[in-house]
């Protein structure tokens, strides 16, 4: 069994040897976060990743901005700058139309991110709608968290398609919670990407894809990761034992035992409810600022 990770630099980094399908590049931002842009350039770099061709923008922070307002803030307004990245190489001229998406299990509370950041967004659309000449200069922002098939009956992609139909948005941003086989990733990477996203698909459960082919629109795709595979995490102490100890020919047969005991276990941070929270906070300023900043205080 292969450690299942969402973040392309996880994959990029388990990668044997370079491919030429994909290029990437590392830079230090304003406040010294490190942010890395990988391009799929083609079937072959889309092939190394088992996604489609596109964009993907990586922003490390860290994870000591909890209950630190300044980091969040800092934090934020560098995600702020990534989004109007991935727009730009998206190709999205406008935000007078903005529809935000709050994939997951609001009843699982790891799988709650999305929810959480619908829940603190500045809606506008509404507002639009009934007082047109006086908010002329204010973008529409409208949510929605459709929750699961399991608790609606309901694909995501066929709630996220009828509001489409109605709402004709010039970008869909969908928020979702990742996986990790890096512990220290949990809630300190933020990834962005335009290739869209398969609801279920990280628990085996993939449905329909909510992407831009599909919809007629442009699809942004924000998450964090918040759960990883205890496997993973056990990988992760044997290689370490096993570099450190200078031990040989033991490494194949220790994570097949991790494996076998532990399977498809899915563990997260003991103060994960509060962990959602601050991630929420941190993506829903920066939508704000991005799309509304005048009403943001």
């Amino acid at each position: 069994m292969n450690a299942k990770t969402d973040l392309i630099l996880e994959i990029a980094s388990n990668l044997k040897e370079h491919s030429k399908g994909y290029t990437l590049k590392e830079v230090k931002t304003h406040f010294g976060f490190l942010k890395t842009t990988v391009e799929t350039l083609n079937k072959e770099g889309a092939k190394v990743f088992s996604q489609k061709k596109g964009h993907y923008i990586t922003l490390d922070a860290t994870n000591d901005y909890i209950k630190n307002e300044n980091i969040k803030k800092n934090i934020a307004r560098e995600l702020k700058d990534c989004l109007q990245e991935m727009l730009t190489l998206t190709k999205v001229n406008s935000l007078k139309k903005v529809l935000v998406v709050g994939l997951g299990n609001k009843q699982m509370i790891s799988d709650s991110l999305g929810t959480k950041v619908v829940e603190k967004l500045v809606i506008t659309r509404h507002i639009k709608e009934v007082i047109k000449e006086d908010v002329e200069n204010i973008n529409s922002i409208s949510a929605i968290a459709p929750g699961v098939l399991g608790t609606t009956g309901i694909e995501t992609y066929d709630i996220v398609k009828g509001i489409v139909y109605e709402v004709k948005p010039d970008v869909v941003i969908l928020i979702d919670t990742l996986s990790t086989i890096n512990a220290k990733k949990m809630a300190s990477s933020f990834q962005l990407t335009n290739t869209g996203i398969v609801p279920g698909g990280g628990v085996g459960n993939a449905r329909t894809p909510i992407c831009r082919e599909n919809l007629g629109v442009p699809v942004i795709v924000l998450g964090v990761p918040l759960v990883v595979y205890a496997y993973a995490m056990c990988q992760e102490v044997l290689e370490k034992v096993v570099k450190e100890k200078k031990l040989e020919n033991y490494e194949d047969d220790l994570k097949q035992i991790a494996t076998s005991v532990l399977g498809d276990f899915i563990v997260t941070v003991k103060n994960i409810d509060e962990v959602v929270e601050e991630c929420a906070d941190i993506i829903s300023f920066a939508l704000n600022i991005l799309i509304n900043p005048q009403l943001v205080t």
